[in-house]
């Protein structure tokens, strides 16, 4: 195999690379840059970037004089040697966007869909000695940003980088995959798909291709990942004529099912097909394990099941949204994605929602999802807009949607796949869309005939109403939103609420103070806000804090005090989402906060790790918020007045085995113990148990700590809330920044 890493890559005004010569003068047509070195897999930007032809476009306002890439045509190209010609595919595992490709300057091939590989017959172009490559991209495609029509999108091309809340314009070209040049073997497998049950049992299918007729022998093999011992075997002779469909159905002898993180092991098995004399081998990485959804206790009505059972064994749905780590997502480090899944599994993140306005991800990412124990669902590349919400259903489009879900469903070879959605948030009428929708018959028609066993969901959110409304009890199945804190009102949303699943919700919060010094000047790190101050609006514009905590606290005097107050109560929204829904399971089955990362170093968002993969305050409440073991507050009102009576209650909230735990509450004004109670309490199984209510009067004081103990066996699991207080005016800074220090 010859894999082409090393290209040049050449601007040119559209169609252009197809004139060789002017009409009038038969000159011949210059690039517009001279040519210069590319990296693949990767993108335009990147190259212009390290060759000094355009500024940094995520530092201040540069993406806006980086817009003019999107429109230009750019070409590709590499060179390479042979001494012999043999049968050979070429193979694209990535083309982003619209392609056509030239082997020895002749047209050999066509693309326009980022998600499917293109593979060329190769050995009909090639020739001994020297041979080249082009691979002409014909600029991005106008598409819908998130304020747009989502029935006239038309491509299958990730519609993040057109504009979202969470990033600039920064629309990627690129080649977003390998390319490489393979031998082609005489019998070959391909369209692998293997489907192990926890008990077990699997079933294994591939389609056996050749050139002509062939006696082709077969082995296949699993084998332990971590000793190597094998646990299957099977070897058998098919005669080919062209494609042959395969189907294996076997037993594992001695496996262990794969769980998801905080339930059990992640236990993995190496899967080898050895295919005819010359030795095709294909090889992945597999699981065993059962899933299904059930309806949630008092969800009986709702049309689907959130509730999930992995192997037997309710789980509670530990989760973060995902999106594309970077928006030039195909120069995204192997060592940043680990780094990425290390803090998802730290957090006791058991799921991921991989959003519909970003990518179907690729295979690293789902072996990392393997190892970490993070079950993956997985949208197709979809998404609700602004304007109108409703799936496209150009004919075209479905047909190229279509591809995508073909090629897509084969991620279902990873033990980590547990469920696809039709994509985010798509609606008709203010209704979200079911599988009667023509657009989402198309997907499920493809999941239910390549893999049965993964999940499939119309959309998200699905069943009743789009957004959490407790003003219509009995309706919030699969709900979104709210996306800020909002108060008083906060604790009475999720205080009364009764969705089924909490599949997108979160609170805004400033960016870490590195993020600034990296991307902003001098002059705009500095307490303002969006309003003021344009570079910032550039850098978040929806999520501007500067109000909301103003409402509460003293103004900041400088920005590290802004970011700590923003991040403080960023973190005390999610926290108590997740708690309150938590203290609701398994009527409630889980919470998807929205959302884990960002693509572009923003100001301010709702993530919790920024874009270095570093962690904000939040991720750190959340993680405690998600604990195996975590007791807990119910409260209304978080910022307290002097003098006024101070009511909550105390829960505990365990997963595991019901067991007796000692629980210790200890109530702080400034540092002074003021209450404090011992009791004990059985609880396990993911459910909450009551401890017991907290009241008193608010003494004069800054902040009101309520820190919180449970004890079992020697181990120790503990969670604290900090309230602050008002004495005739707002809250003061000093506590927050205390407490966030001492935190970190």
């Amino acid at each position: 195999m010859i894999e082409f890493t090393e290209w040049t890559l050449s601007c040119f005004y559209p169609y252009v690379p197809y004139r060789e010569e002017a009409a009038e003068t038969n000159i011949s047509q210059k690039c517009i840059l001279p040519p210069i070195p590319a990296k693949v897999p990767g993108s335009v930007q990147k190259a212009l970037l390290n060759a000094g032809l355009i500024e940094d476009p995520y530092y201040g306002m540069n993406s806006l004089k980086a817009e003019w890439i999107e429109n230009k045509w750019w070409i590709y190209a590499a060179e390479f040697t042979l001494d012999k010609v043999t049968a050979a595919d070429l193979v694209f595992e990535g083309i982003d966007y619209k392609a056509k490709i030239f082997l020895n300057d002749e047209l050999c091939g066509e693309s326009e869909n980022m998600f499917v590989p293109l593979t060329i017959r190769a050995e009909k172009y090639i020739k001994v000695g020297k041979n080249t490559i082009k691979v002409v991209l014909e600029g991005a495609p106008d598409e819908m940003a998130q304020i747009g029509i989502s029935e006239l999108t038309h491509t299958q091309k990730s519609r993040f980088c057109y504009k979202w809340d969470f990033c600039t314009r920064l629309v990627h070209l690129g080649l977003n995959g390998r390319v490489f040049l393979r031998e082609r073997k005489r019998a070959e497998a391909k369209d692998v798909m293997f489907h192990g049950n926890g008990d077990g049992r699997f079933t294994l299918s591939y389609a056996l291709v050749s050139e002509g007729e062939e006696e082709a022998a077969v082995k296949v093999t699993l084998k332990d990942a971590d000793d190597g011992k094998v646990v299957f075997e099977s070897s058998r002779s098919y005669a080919v004529n062209g494609e042959k469909r395969v189907t294996l159905e076997g037993v594992a002898r001695g496996v262990s099912p794969w769980w998801p993180n905080g339930y059990g092991e992640q236990k993995l098995y190496g899967l080898t097909l050895e295919v005819g004399d010359d030795a095709f081998t294909v090889e992945k990485t597999v699981g065993f394990k059962d899933v299904v959804a059930e309806k949630n206790p008092g969800g009986e009505n709702s049309p689907f099941g959130y509730l999930f059972s992995v192997n037997g064994r309710r789980v509670y749905i530990k989760g973060m949204n995902v999106v594309p780590l970077d928006m030039l997502y195909s120069e995204v480090s192997r060592e940043r994605r680990a780094e990425f899944f290390r803090l998802l599994k730290e957090a006791n993140v058991n799921l991921v929602r991989v959003w519909g306005g970003g990518l179907i991800e690729c295979e690293e990412f789902y072996d990392l999802a393997d190892k970490s124990g993070i079950m993956v669902w997985q949208e197709f590349i979809q998404s609700g807009a602004g304007i109108t919400s409703k799936p496209s259903e150009i004919p075209e489009y479905l047909e190229n949607m279509r591809r995508t879900a073909e090629c897509a469903v084969f991620r279902a070879n990873h033990v980590s796949l547990t469920a696809f959605s039709g994509g985010n948030e798509l609606s008709e009428d203010n209704v979200a869309v079911d599988f009667t929708n023509r657009n989402i018959a198309v997907l499920k028609s493809v999941t239910d005939e390549y893999c049965p066993w993964v999940l499939m969901y119309p959309t998200s959110p699905s069943g009743g109403n789009i957004n959490l409304d407790i003003c219509r009890k009995g309706e919030n199945f699969d709900v979104h939103g709210p996306w800020q804190y909002y108060g008083d009102y906060h604790y009475r949303l999720f205080n009364e609420s009764d969705s089924l699943l909490h599949s997108e919700f979160g609170c805004d919060g400033l960016n870490n103070i590195t993020v600034f010094n990296k991307y902003l000047s001098p002059k705009n790190r500095i307490v303002t806000n969006m309003e003021k101050n344009h570079v910032w609006r550039h850098h978040g514009e929806w999520w501007d804090t500067y109000e909301r905590d103003r409402a509460i606290f003293v103004p900041p005097e400088t920005l590290e005090e802004q970011i700590a107050v923003s991040q403080f109560m960023q973190a005390e929204g999610l926290r108590y989402a997740i708690e309150a829904n938590r203290r609701r399971a398994y009527n409630n089955s889980g919470s998807i906060i929205w959302q884990a990362n960002e693509p572009y170093p923003n100001v301010s968002g709702t993530n919790v790790i920024d874009y270095f993969i570093k962690p904000k305050f939040a991720y750190y409440k959340v993680k405690q918020a998600f604990a195996k073991v975590n007791p807990n507050l119910e409260y209304d009102t978080f910022v307290q007045s002097t003098g006024e009576r101070f009511r909550a209650k105390m829960y505990l909230t365990a997963d595991g085995d019901c067991a007796e735990y000692k629980c210790l509450c200890e109530v702080y004004a400034d540092s002074r113990l003021s209450e404090s109670f011992t009791c004990s309490v059985n609880a396990g199984d993911g459910l909450s148990e009551f401890v017991r209510e907290i009241e008193f009067i608010v003494p004069d004081c800054k902040a009101i700590t309520v820190r919180m103990k449970a004890e079992r066996g020697g181990d120790k699991y503990e969670n604290d809330v900090l309230f602050p207080v008002r004495n005739g005016g707002k809250a003061a800074l000093e506590p927050i920044i205390k407490y966030i220090k001492n935190y970190n």
